[in-house]
């Protein structure tokens, strides 16, 4: 089965709790819906709290963890690769 993918979603640190995540999420996840999908997945690192609980908050919920997952940082002017606990979260789009 084919299920898409959000990937890549960041709000900045000066405009985190003004709602743009969840803003966001809805508009793609009404996208998705429009394609077809009932379901939605994304990757977020364990560590990366607020991120979590936005997405717990907003109806996702854990598929799987990968304990030795990898993230994408950016540090200083290179985009690094970096070891990272990863949950793959999937919401069921009503």
């Amino acid at each position: 089965d084919v299920i898409p993918v959000l990937s890549n979603l960041a709000v900045s640190s000066a405009s985190r709790g003004e709602g743009i995540g969840q803003a966001l999420c809805a508009e793609i996840e009404a996208v998705v819906k429009g394609w077809g999908y009932d379901e939605i997945l994304l990757l977020v690192e364990q560590e990366n709290v607020p991120a979590n609980k936005l997405y717990e908050k907003l109806g996702y919920t854990e598929r799987w963890l990968n304990p030795t997952g990898m993230a994408m940082r950016i540090e200083g002017p290179e985009l690094v690769e970096k070891e990272a606990a990863t949950r793959a979260m999937v919401k069921v789009l009503g």
